[in-house]
């Protein structure tokens, strides 16, 4: 039979129902300029120690920022201001066991890091590096989370020049 014909195609799926629950997480992009030179912090996943950014569930009597906060320092010694809106939403498969996996939506807010506590909640379980705006697109895994680092690195780059344009006006 050929792919295009006019009789559909069965499929079988063993999963019965597509209204699989999708957990919340928050998570913090965290930033800084060096030398005017921009920098992403990423940090290993605990298990399989990829790449990614700081992130973790709601904390229940916290606001969305408070919590990215939160995150930003325990698992990374981060500090500095958090964005006043998200700057985004990404999905993953995050693993549960060997044959489960949960559907995350990952809400994301800049974190602009003002300082880097030696000790922090999670020291010593993840590694901490600063790479590139390009070099972070290439070590994370998850599309959506590329996209991200790309289209805020863009933004902040617009708003560099606008600032940089603003001010020679003004000379």
């Amino acid at each position: 039979m050929s792919i295009y014909s006019k009789n559909k195609i069965t499929r079988d799926s063993i999963k019965t129902n597509f209204k699989e629950k999708v957990y919340n997480q928050i998570a913090s992009l965290c930033y800084r300029e060096k030398n005017e030179k921009l920098r992403i912090l990423l940090i290993t996943s605990k298990r399989s120690r990829r790449w990614i950014i700081p992130k973790g569930w709601k904390i229940d009597k916290m606001s969305n920022r408070k919590s990215a906060a939160l995150e930003a320092w325990e698992e990374a010694g981060a500090q500095g201001r958090v964005s006043e809106k998200l700057i985004g939403t990404y999905y993953y498969r995050k693993k549960v066991t060997s044959d489960d996996f949960k559907t995350c939506a990952v809400k994301v807010f800049a974190l602009n890091v003002a300082a880097i506590k030696k000790k922090f909640p999670e020291r010593g379980q993840r590694k901490v590096k600063w790479v590139t705006p390009n070099e972070a697109i290439l070590l994370v895994a998850e599309p959506e989370l590329k996209n991200l680092i790309r289209k805020f690195t863009k933004k902040l780059e617009k708003r560099k020049t606008a600032l940089a344009a603003s001010r020679s006006i003004n000379q």
